[in-house]
């Protein structure tokens, strides 16, 4: 075995103009405004550059195994709305939220390593290692004007950061045959997993106190587990079974149950879910065809996507025993709190065909 390192090393450049105005004074002129808009103060957003260097390195230990190393610098605009929202500057109790056309791109700063190894023929291990470093994410500040109203301004404030490992055993295609299962453990924490998240704390009745620490982000799902098996001929008739089982997202407790209260500081139940595709493939007229048939939600799973808080289930509250009457234009207490929407969907069967042309 010849070992020769492999080096790769880029450089990415963007360029973004938000052509728009800002308002770098805006909690002095709430402060001691005399008109409805704040526009006294206002200043061109300036034009943002990013430079994003990435390199990789591999360097085969074996002739059946390589060592693999990357790192990377990545930006991404925030979304739109909170650039452009309310741009005029008018102070209205229905737009209690300014968006800020200055505000930096978010930057990942992403490091990975990972060995590739065949243990036979056709059969291979991976195995990673990640920690993704996320800064300049976009929270809102609030400003209190005169008459003690709050108002909210996006700026780059929260951080969040993701780390965990993957392992992964992948059999090729081949005699009909294929496979895949992959396990990942991983940890993403940050002080806010939705920009709001600070201003519907400082609204609420009675206002509920500002995350001081990391807590786990709403998309932590702490284990993965994916299995796909595929038999057939890729050439005439081919079946792919895909499952797919993880740890529930985390949620945060009420206190009326006695928990603790602490964002995402418990989990919904556990996921699991597995689909089918079918797939035959044929000529007709020297066209390329294929009938298909997909089958998602196989065993037809009830998953709780979403759970009440006070309880930690998607199909009972305790509000079911304080309430005194369901709303008007309901019939009963259950079906108020019956939330089909908490569940994933039942089993599905689509058929279909396509030709090339």
């Amino acid at each position: 075995l010849e070992k020769s390192l492999i080096l790769n090393v880029g450089l990415r450049y963007e360029y973004f103009d938000p052509s728009s105005k800002y308002n770098p004074r805006l909690s002095d002129e709430l402060s001691s405004r005399t008109s409805s808009f704040l526009t006294d103060s206002l200043k061109n957003s300036s034009i943002k550059h990013t430079l994003s260097p990435r390199i990789s390195i591999a360097y085969p230990i074996t002739d059946q195994g390589v060592i693999r190393f990357s790192y990377g610098h990545f930006y991404q605009l925030g979304n739109l709305s909170s650039l452009y929202t309310n741009s005029n500057f008018r102070v209205a109790g229905s737009q209690p939220i300014f968006g800020n056309a200055d505000v930096k791109p978010q930057r990942s700063i992403q490091y990975e390593i990972g060995l590739q190894q065949e243990l036979a023929p056709n059969l291979g291990i991976t195995v990673t290692g990640y920690y993704k470093d996320i800064r300049n994410l976009l929270g809102i500040q609030i400003h209190i004007k005169n008459d003690f109203k709050k108002f909210g301004e996006y700026v780059n404030r929260d951080y969040g950061a993701v780390q965990g490992f993957t392992i992964s055993l992948e059999r090729r295609l081949t005699n009909g045959f294929g496979a895949n299962v992959d396990y990942t453990y991983q940890i993403a924490k940050g002080n806010a997993s939705d920009p709001n998240d600070d201003f519907n704390r400082v609204q609420a009745n009675p206002p509920v106190e500002i995350n001081k620490q990391l807590v786990a982000l709403n998309w932590d799902r702490r284990h993965s587990l994916n299995l796909t098996v595929t038999a057939g001929d890729p050439d005439n008739l081919l079946g792919s079974f895909i499952a797919r089982l993880g740890s529930g997202l985390p949620y945060t407790p009420a206190l009326q149950n006695q928990r603790t209260g602490l964002e995402n500081s418990d989990n919904r139940p556990a996921f699991f879910n597995a689909d089918l595709y079918v797939t035959q493939y044929l000529n007709l007229f020297n066209l390329p065809l294929s009938l298909f048939v997909k089958v998602y939600n196989v065993f037809d799973t009830v998953n709780e996507l979403n759970v009440f808080s006070d309880t930690g289930r998607a199909g009972y509250t305790l509000e079911l025993t304080r309430a005194q009457q369901a709303p008007r234009g309901v019939n009963t207490l259950e079906e108020y709190f019956t939330r089909s929407d908490f569940f994933s969907a039942p089993r599905q069967v689509v058929f279909g065909t396509s030709v090339l042309f």
